[in-house]
């Protein structure tokens, strides 16, 4: 499974379908998360081709408002959320496969699913990718490559009983790494509270080029995330891994839930790293953090706050597709 920084063909985005889905806010902010779609777009395609899953009761719309920025394909789907209900790349020379995990709804947290579940295979085809099916339950979220082996995923996912129930960790962990192809796989003991997803680790850390892995740093001691980052930085550590923190940003609440806000959730491109921001006083920070580890890209904010809405960020809403 190649490193999210490694060369893509292009970028696979869902458009979102149901207004309901928005659950932190109203039918009202349907236009507004759909204009921060065309503005993702707008940016990722200057950089490397975008292609769009549309559900075909929406393609009309979605062909309006996006036009010529993205190649639009039909596929039923229930959500956006195209990092977790697309497949994850792997390259084997000249041959890209595409994994398809059993698709759970995140542990059955959120539904309906019956259309996503389907929705990696429907990319695969699009795209000529092999299918590799498996029964593990997963999502493109939960794992992080460093292109080299190693791989980051977190206790509350991959042993999640809604996910893979009744499964003993050390041959749950095995068969994960043989699945993408990987050596070594660190398990970080803690998720983001109020991460909808039950732990994703794409909320949490994220390998950067050169070994590093940038982390969230939550400094406030009565924040939950606070305990939840020291243990995460000291399974890391202990791994042997060099390790950056990244700020937290403030938290955020709507209709009392917490908003999984967090600067580790944003998309590497062909030339750019796109980063989410919250008109928070740690957004310059945190774009300065990036540059340094990023030096040969541009880093671009973009306020990811209506993707939010729904529960996610920017990674939660693209899966790069490697080139071959």
């Amino acid at each position: 499974m190649p490193a999210e920084w490694e060369e893509h063909e292009g970028t696979i985005v869902y458009w979102p379908g149901r207004p309901e889905q928005y659950l932190y806010g109203s039918a009202s902010d349907y236009s507004q998360v759909t204009d921060a779609f065309v503005g993702l777009i707008d940016i990722i395609c200057a950089f490397e081709p975008v292609k769009l899953g549309v559900d075909p009761s929406r393609v009309v719309s979605a062909a309006e408002k996006v036009g010529k920025r993205a190649e639009l394909f039909q596929i039923p789907l229930d959500d956006a959320w195209a990092r977790d209900a697309a497949p994850t790349f792997l390259v084997s020379g000249a041959e890209r496969a595409a994994v398809c995990w059993r698709y759970t709804g995140w542990g059955g947290r959120f539904g309906p699913i019956e259309k996503d579940a389907k929705a990696a295979r429907g990319v695969a085809d699009f795209l000529g990718a092999t299918p590799l099916d498996t029964s593990l339950a997963l999502e493109g979220g939960a794992i992080h490559s460093d292109g080299s082996g190693t791989f980051l995923t977190t206790e509350s996912v991959l042993f999640d009983p809604g996910r893979n129930p009744g499964r003993d960790r050390d041959p749950l962990e095995q068969e994960l790494l043989a699945i993408v192809g990987g050596k070594n796989l660190v398990v970080l003991p803690c998720g983001f509270e109020g991460d909808d997803t039950g732990g994703h680790v794409d909320v949490i850390a994220a390998f950067a080029p050169g070994g590093v892995v940038l982390t969230n740093n939550c400094e406030d001691s009565s924040d939950p995330n606070s305990l939840a980052s020291r243990k995460n930085r000291k399974v890391l550590s202990d791994a042997g891994l060099e390790i950056v923190g990244v700020p937290q940003p403030e938290a955020r609440f709507v209709k009392g839930d917490r908003l999984a806000y967090s600067y580790l959730n944003f998309y590497i491109l062909n030339g750019a790293v796109l980063y989410p921001v919250f008109e928070d006083k740690a957004d310059s920070y945190a774009g300065g953090l990036l540059r340094e580890h990023f030096p040969d890209r541009e880093i671009i904010p973009f306020d990811a706050r209506p993707f939010y809405l729904g529960g996610g960020g920017i990674h939660c809403v693209t899966q790069q597709i490697p080139k071959i």
